[in-house]
């Protein structure tokens, strides 16, 4: 079930003049009565979400937390801990956090982040399953620049929409739709399809450290040279390091076995992709196209692209690259194409 944003709450002195909100009285109710009713069906026993660490040990808790999270509240400061393993059973998921406005041009952004830290204690949620038109999906809508996921296992079904509705596509992966917080010690296991998606995080502007995804990328779009698809992130503004793709990754524009684009000011180091990639434009074994630093890193598997020309490459490591690559090499059958299909940046040994 989907919520929309407007707000839940109206204060009774408001005048009717003054009301924004875009909804009357009568949908303002019904909107609450729904969210009360689903509050009610997964709230199962009484859990203090003020505490500084919370204990989720079944669905209904981890739903209601999703609830919450989407209502408003960030866990700034909180830590929740994931004491046993949960299966979700494919059950439409609704993901923890919102950031959304990037549907339609005259969206209004609505950015309600989880700013906590979640805490798997190594522990395994099954079966999280997005199938609908959201432009975030994942277990984790938005992870907030203070919000830390750590030592998790999650295994997934994502299928990202593209439609008419869904002018700028959506934000596809396991653990985020999109992060600006840290990723660390996750897995992530299963299938995820979307116009910008990685097998952990569809965009990242954050950290991500010590992460492994066995995840197959699929990529669905109205083939934009905007779109990525990566086996651990789809774009990447931010920080990868000592993680590894094993999965493989499809797609048409901006395809890598690890990251789809690797963004000015971003980083990849320490890092590999050992499954095998297969794209049109801008495909690498690693990155598809790279504007930032990519350092100590490989490629292992098979790269299937166009030909390299004046206005794409295909490469064992990189497709295209404007940015700084450092004592990278290639293995396996990725050995068999150059390091950079097309070259417009910094190479050193």
């Amino acid at each position: 079930m989907a919520f929309s944003n407007s707000r839940f709450n109206k204060n009774d002195d408001d005048d009717d003049d003054d009301d924004d909100s875009g909804l009357s009285q009568n949908e303002e109710c019904e909107i609450g009565l729904i969210v009360d009713s689903v509050l009610a069906r997964y709230k199962t026993n009484n859990i203090d979400w003020e505490a500084k660490e919370i204990a989720i040990t079944n669905e209904a808790q981890l739903r209601e937390f999703s609830l919450l999270v989407n209502n408003g509240k960030d866990f700034a400061g909180q830590t929740l801990m994931l004491d046993n393993d949960l299966d979700l059973e494919d059950e439409e998921w609704i993901p923890i956090g919102i950031h959304s406005g990037h549907i339609r041009e005259e969206d209004e952004e609505v950015y309600l982040p989880f700013s906590g830290t979640f805490d798997g204690n190594l522990n395994t949620i099954n079966g999280v399953y997005v199938g609908d038109e959201r432009d975030k999906q994942a277990l984790f809508g938005c992870v907030g620049k203070y919000g830390i996921i750590k030592n998790l296992i999650v295994s997934v079904d994502i299928k990202g929409e593209t439609s008419e509705k869904m002018e700028y596509g959506n934000y596809s992966g396991s653990i985020a739709g999109d992060s600006y917080g840290l990723i660390q010690n996750c897995t992530v296991i299963g299938m995820v399809e979307g116009v910008i998606a990685g097998g952990l995080i569809g965009c990242n502007y954050g950290i991500i450290n010590f992460c492994i995804s066995y995840v197959e990328v699929k990529h669905k779009s109205k083939s934009s040279n905007n779109d990525a698809a990566g086996g651990l992130v789809g774009k990447n503004f931010g920080n990868v390091y000592d993680s590894f793709a094993l999965g493989s990754t499809k797609g048409k524009y901006n395809v890598g076995g690890l990251v789809g684009a690797n963004l000015t000011g971003a980083t990849i180091k320490n890092s590999s992709a050992k499954g095998d990639v297969n794209g049109e434009n801008d495909i690498g074994g690693l990155t598809g196209v790279n504007y930032g630093k990519i350092k100590n890193c490989s490629a292992k598997g098979n790269v299937y692209g166009a030909p390299t020309s004046s206005f794409r490459g295909t490469g064992g490591l990189v497709g295209t690259n404007y940015g700084k690559i450092t004592q990278c090499c290639l293995k396996g059958d990725a050995a068999e194409l150059d390091l950079v299909g097309k070259n417009e940046g910094e190479i050193v040994d």
